[in-house]
Order: C-alpha cells, then structure tokens, then sequence
C-alpha cells in the first residue's frame, strides 16, 4: 500500500472513531468532549476488554471535530491527520483559527507547526 493511501487510511480511521465517539459518548454534541471519563462510558465502543483510555478517544473525538469545523473535505485530507494533530491540544477557537488559516493559505505542515509553536510562546510568555 502507497505511504498516501496509508496516511488517507489513517485520518480516515481518526475521524470515523472519533464520530463514533462524539455520536455514542456525547449524545452526537460535540461541545461536551472531555465531560466524560468514566471507563465504562467508552467500553462500549470498543468491547469491554479492549476499549483504549477515555483520553485516547476524546482525543479523537477532538480530532473528528475539528475536522468537522473546516466542513471541506477536500481540506482536511490535504491538511491530513499530521496537521490536526499538531493543533488538537490547542485551546479550540486558537485551533479552528490555525486550521482555517491553513486550508485558506494552503500551509504546509511545517508551516502549521511554526504558528502553532508561536500561539503556544504568546500564551505562555
């Protein structure tokens, strides 16, 4: 399998599992991510035994929702799986604004990281 397909895979994986979780966790409102951490919760996505940490899917159901922000899909495979990662820990409108930015001025990752990084020094400086 080509490096682009498995990158495409990826992303496409993050989201679906992300969707689930927003749909099946949170009632389908994404504004309540990281409102629930009981194990139990989220077990059912995944099987009882098998169900990754309550921070590994609201990290992708973070990831699902920034994607749904940009609402151009087109965008978010261009952007990739790479690109919302380097924004998903960000304060949510600081990261809506990094990626919008980016779909807009077609930044690459390289670029994305450098506005993320000087965000992140203005927040703590």
């Amino acid at each position: 399998m080509a490096a682009h397909a498995r990158t495409v895979e990826a992303l496409t994986l993050a989201l679906d599992i992300g969707r689930l979780v927003v749909d099946k966790v949170y009632d389908g409102d994404a504004s309540r991510i990281g409102s629930v951490t009981e194990p139990t919760r989220f077990a059912g996505i995944c099987g009882r035994h098998r169900a990754p940490s309550p921070q590994v899917l609201n990290r992708a159901a973070r990831l699902w929702a920034l994607a749904v922000v940009l609402d151009d899909p087109a965008a978010v495979r261009r952007l990739g799986l790479a690109s919302l990662r380097t924004v998903v820990d960000l304060p949510t409108p600081t990261a809506h604004s990094l990626l919008i930015k980016a779909r807009d001025r077609r930044w690459n990752l390289k670029r994305l990281k450098k506005a993320a990084e000087a965000r992140l020094a203005r927040v703590a400086g």
